[in-house]
């Protein structure tokens, strides 16, 4: 009887052994499944950080080029119309020195055919004629040289304008630059799931079976000694 006893307790421990190591290792089939996922999904969504951030940095990159392309064509609109309008200046003054040196010729000849003047008389009515011109020419002059004066600080203050925004272009520019070289993060490979041996359920059933099997014989020798000695004492009596 304590025979089939033993038997049956061995059987009912090499299954619970079988279904431990079963459940453990379908456990860890589950844990490696899920760091397997884990680091797909992080691979695939480090690559979509990446390809965001090369969009980005593409849009920056455009941006950049058409803020410089704007300052530039901004600035040759802007210059090429100052420069008309000071032409247009010098032109108008070459056509007022013209016109002011042919009315004072025409000044100086009818000062020389008026009857009854001298001649002492004419050349100083001459004289002053050539010095309300030369008046007349120094007064343009310093009006034109103050016109220069205006363009020459027009030019100036486009010059640093597009200096600003070609700054802002670059910034601009530089901004995608770190944009492409951010960082996506670092995925590190899973480490490997630990799994149970599948020599587990046979040493823990052999183990149990040799506890088993041990206490059966300390069982048996216990009952032997017990009869020898009744008898041993029987023999006395």
């Amino acid at each position: 009887m304590a025979v089939w006893l033993a038997a049956a307790s061995l059987g009912v421990t090499a299954l619970s052994a079988f279904s431990s190591h079963r459940q453990q290792k379908k456990a860890a089939d589950a844990q490696e499944e899920w760091n397997q996922q884990n680091y797909r999904d992080s691979l695939e969504y480090r690559e979509e950080v990446r390809e965001y951030n090369k969009k980005v940095a593409g849009y920056k990159f455009v941006a950049a080029l058409e803020a410089s392309d704007s300052a530039k064509n901004a600035y040759a609109d802007l210059s090429e119309g100052t420069q008309a309008i000071l032409r247009e200046h010098r032109i108008k003054q070459s056509e007022s020195k013209q016109k002011i040196a042919r009315e004072f010729r025409q000044k100086k000849g009818a000062a020389r055919v008026v009857e009854g003047r001298s001649g002492r008389v004419a050349e100083m009515i001459e004289i002053d004629l050539e010095r309300q011109k030369a008046d007349y020419f120094r007064q343009d002059d310093m009006t034109m040289a103050s016109k220069e004066d205006q363009y020459r600080r027009e030019i100036k203050q486009l010059d640093a304008q597009l200096e600003t925004r070609l700054n802002q272009a670059q910034d601009i520019w530089n901004l995608g630059l770190q944009t492409l070289d951010a960082p996506t993060g670092v995925v590190q490979q899973p480490a490997p799931v630990q799994r149970p041996s599948a020599f587990t359920p046979f040493l823990q059933t052999a183990a149990a079976g040799l506890d088993t099997w041990t206490a059966m014989k300390m069982r048996a020798d216990g009952t032997n000694t017990n009869k020898n000695t009744y008898q041993t004492n029987t023999r006395v009596y």
